[in-house]
């Protein structure tokens, strides 16, 4: 009996020590497998980390170099570009990759039909484990890539070539190109004054026979002094610096890829300019899409005074003078030739035409002007049929220029006093108030501005409202409720000389185009509450977000996307800051 007790505690003893010795080992293996699992699950979280990271340099990485394919840069360029926001993400890619249709020839991603600035970045890292390496596993190889692409541009340049853009001119600028400009005597002495017209539009755009090199030289006049047609050999001041800037520009896009470019010139009218067809006869379409094309139609075709139909045979004449009674309507508004306004419709009506239209390229308007706008199209009215028309009348047929902004009372004209003798005396330039802060509306419910349209008050609507109702229409997302705008990207450039800087007036107006063409929305703060309902200073706009970057900038300094220019380097940086400007996006 005993032997079996002994024997019956022995085996209790030893089972009782059996379990608890598994569970021992159970709990030891229930405890590596979940630091192997908590271990896992860390490297995971940490390597999802590291993707994300990689992840956003590659964008930025691919979007700059697309950047440097706008450029035109070489495959190192683009590549060093791509290896630097690499890093400035933190990482030390191991192997980065850069790709574009001329290094991979008929990859399906990157050649396409029609040619589209596609560049594709791929990178790997790897990127150290923490409790995996424990079990021998010391690196995770994280992988990626992004396709990023310059986009195609349409861009419209706008040119001011009113006469004050050949006001500079002197016999040296003739003399430097060995040009013998006396053989029109219409450029050696002016009808009117007696004077040497060196600054005549017509003798300094064609001087001779002459080519332009790409760097702007002048060369081969020959012993010919006869006009050609030709603008080649334009040695009008201060234009030719501009289109020497313009010419190298244009270099700058990248038209095999798709870019597209449209000449638009303003002075009294605005138009665009249509290119001479190099194999035939005819012009071509506006939107020019070959480079070569594009800098024979820059220069041969855009020269000082191209849309003038006001002048006699001399610089600054009008045909009005003398003839119609002074300090008039019909005397002082026909001679006015800075149609900033004209520039931005016409320009935007090209880049939004059906026959043209392209909807996957980025539209860009390129303003430069040096000075004030003083002339509008002619003014339209109701037709009675729900369209619109010409005014033919004692005012509209010559544009929107108010009356008071040419009429001196003060000087007792009896045609200024019969107006109204109460009302402010005149100002310069003609057809501008000259107040910056200003703004009239004469826009009917569609978005059409009329005389007639409902608060339109004609004695305040001036040349600067016009400019600034345009580039509403051309830049915002919204013009007003109802009516969408076309948000289209603007850039403007004031130029002027370091003797004749640009007017106050015209730089507040190119800085208001380049505020509505920056993000699609007017944040001058003066400006949206004019904006609001139609009346300025009464503070009813609110919400105004944030603060246009011209507000407060001072006279004459870059903001935004205005530049100031005065002399020709300084506009060549203008338009270089421009081109770098023009946007990239991520394709995938």
């Amino acid at each position: 009996m005993a032997m079996r007790t002994f024997a019956k505690h022995l085996k209790h003893r030893v089972l009782h020590e059996t379990q608890a010795g598994q569970a021992i080992i159970l709990l030891a293996l229930a405890m590596v497998a979940l630091l192997a699992f908590v271990g896992l699950v860390t490297d995971i979280s940490l390597l999802f980390v590291r993707f994300s990271q990689l992840r956003r340099a590659i964008d930025a990485a691919s979007i700059a170099a697309a950047g440097q394919v706008r450029e035109n840069r070489e495959y190192a360029d683009i590549a060093l570009a791509a290896r630097q926001f690499i890093r400035l993400h933190g990482l030390d890619p191991e192997r980065v990759l850069v790709q574009t249709c001329v290094t991979n020839p008929g990859d399906p991603e990157l050649c396409t039909t029609p040619p589209r600035k596609l560049v594709r970045v791929l990178a790997q890292i790897d990127s150290p484990t923490t409790f995996l390496r424990l079990i021998g596993w010391q690196n995770v190889t994280l992988e990626t890539s992004a396709v990023a692409e310059t986009a195609a541009l349409d861009v419209a340049l706008v040119l001011d070539t009113s006469e004050s853009m050949a006001d500079p001119t002197t016999a040296a600028d003739y003399t430097a190109v060995n040009s013998s400009y006396v053989f029109r005597s219409n450029c050696v002495v002016g009808p009117i004054t007696g004077r040497p017209n060196y600054a005549y539009y017509e003798c300094c755009n064609d001087p001779g026979k002459g080519t332009v090199a790409l760097d702007g030289t002048i060369s081969d006049m020959g012993n010919g002094s006869d006009m050609d047609g030709d603008y080649s050999d334009l040695v009008c001041q201060p234009f030719k610096q501009v289109k020497d800037a313009a010419r190298e520009f244009v270099g700058r896009l990248d038209f095999v890829r798709g870019d597209r470019v449209v000449f638009v010139t303003f002075d009294r009218n605005a138009a665009p300019v249509l290119p001479n067809n190099p194999s035939g006869p005819g012009t071509l379409d506006p939107l020019i899409t070959d480079e070569g094309v594009a800098i024979l139609t820059l220069n041969k075709q855009v020269g000082v005074g191209m849309n003038h139909t006001a002048h006699t045979g001399e610089q600054g004449r009008c045909i009005t003078f003398g003839v119609e009674t002074m300090y008039t309507y019909n005397w002082a508004a026909p001679c006015m030739d800075t149609n900033m306004g004209g520039g931005v419709q016409a320009a935007t009506s090209i880049l939004t035409d059906p026959r043209y239209i392209r909807r996957s390229a980025v539209w860009v308007i390129i303003l430069l002007s040096d000075g004030a706008a003083n002339a509008t199209p002619p003014a339209v009215q109701s037709d009675g049929s729900g369209g619109y028309e010409n005014v033919v009348s004692a005012y509209g047929e010559h544009g929107y220029c108010p009356w008071w902004t040419f009429c001196r009372t003060a000087d007792g004209f009896a045609e200024c006093d019969s107006i109204d003798p109460t009302d402010e005396e005149g100002t310069q330039p003609f057809c501008s108030d000259n107040d910056p802060a200003s703004r009239h509306f004469c826009v009917n419910g569609v978005g059409d501005i009329a005389i007639d349209a409902p608060g339109c008050d004609v004695r305040r609507y001036d040349a600067n409202d016009y400019v600034m109702d345009m580039a509403d229409i051309a830049g915002l997302n919204e013009v007003r409720e109802g009516q969408a705008g076309n948000f289209i990207a603007m850039y403007t450039i004031g130029f002027g000389t370091p003797t004749s800087p640009l007017v106050a007036l015209g730089e507040a107006t190119l800085r208001y185009v380049a505020d509505a063409g920056d993000n699609g929305l007017i944040d001058n703060n003066w400006q949206q509450d004019c904006r609001d309902d139609g009346v300025c200073g009464n503070g009813s706009a609110t919400n105004l977000g944030r603060l246009d970057d011209c507000e407060g900038a001072a006279y004459k300094a870059d903001c935004g996307q205005y530049w100031y220019a005065d002399n020709p380097d300084d506009l060549e940086r203008v338009f270089a800051e421009i081109a770098s400007r023009l946007f990239t996006r991520l394709s995938r």
